[in-house]
């Protein structure tokens, strides 16, 4: 025991002595024996290696701070070319604002004319019914008058032209008056196109009795009596002419044939020396129907009655 404790007690006296190695080494922290200018050299490390791990952390944040800041260039370039597209797709939807804009007000514009321009057409159209009413109540008044004067001057008529067929050569028979009863098996759209035909190579007789068998069936009432007008028109019975026309307005007053009837209406009241009454419907066609073909010749008839 006494021998441990000699060991013991003479390991901690050479613990307590300084190591020789240490001795003027300026590169150990704990090294002693140095002179000043050792001591300041050993400073001087010292510092320049606390200085060196700086700077290398230093570097180390500088380089995450480069990463980090080109990272963020990539986002600036990344959000500058959608800004400029969003500025570019802002720009096209100005346009198209500003192109629907005028769009809308050329709609509203256009939708206001078509408003005025409907009101226009109604209002005319309405006039245009009046007129003609008018006018169907002129044509019924006049046809009225020396009605029965008028039957008996187309049975004359009628009578001449048998006389005129039954002198006829045999080249001339095929244009003698067909009976009504011939028509029972024709469809009455070719008999009313043949008695058209008819009418305008003034086959007046084979054109009448068409018509006739036509009214008699009640087919196109507006138009059959309308060329039944004409037919008397050719055949210089005005007053028979005018009552055809009042009976067609009557049955159709916005038929095609219109203008002509009207035109004519005018004729016949002016053979019939009834001036006022043909200047009534020489105006009527060129207030109603201005751009209508007849319209050139009313107006020069209209001119000559009133001049």
């Amino acid at each position: 025991m006494r021998f441990v404790a000699i060991l013991l007690m003479a390991s901690a006296v050479f613990a307590a002595e300084p190591s020789a190695y240490r001795a003027g080494n300026i590169s150990g922290a704990d090294s002693y024996g140095l002179t000043e200018s050792e001591k300041a050299i050993r400073a001087n490390k010292q510092a320049i290696n606390k200085l060196e791990g700086r700077v290398l952390a230093l570097e180390q944040q500088l380089s995450r701070m480069s990463d980090i800041v080109d990272a963020l260039n990539q986002s600036n370039r990344t959000y500058a070319e959608t800004i400029t597209n969003l500025r570019r797709e802002i720009e096209r939807q100005n346009e198209t604002l500003k192109e629907n804009s005028e769009t809308i007000a050329e709609l509203q514009g256009l939708s206001a004319r078509q408003d005025a321009l409907e009101k226009q057409v109604n209002k005319a159209l309405g006039d245009q019914a009046k007129n003609q009413q008018k006018l169907a109540k002129s044509l019924e008044k006049i046809a009225k008058k020396d009605d029965n004067g008028s039957k008996e001057k187309l049975e004359k008529s009628e009578k001449s032209d048998k006389k005129s067929d039954k002198n006829s050569t045999k080249s001339d028979k095929s244009e003698k008056s067909e009976k009504p009863a011939n028509f029972d098996n024709a469809k009455p759209d070719e008999l009313l196109n043949e008695a058209k035909a008819m009418i305008e190579k003034r086959d007046l007789d084979n054109a009448y009795n068409r018509l006739s068998y036509l009214i008699g069936k009640k087919h196109k009432i507006g138009e059959t009596t309308y060329l039944l007008g004409v037919l008397y028109y050719f055949k210089k019975d005005y007053q028979l002419a005018l009552k055809a026309f009042a009976r067609s307005v009557s049955e159709d007053d916005k038929a095609r044939h219109m203008p002509v009837l009207l035109y004519y209406s005018g004729i016949c009241n002016e053979r019939l020396k009834k001036t006022k009454e043909a200047i009534e419907f020489y105006e009527s066609v060129l207030r109603l129907y201005p751009d209508h073909s007849v319209a050139k010749g009313t107006k020069e008839r209209l001119d000559k009655l009133k001049s």
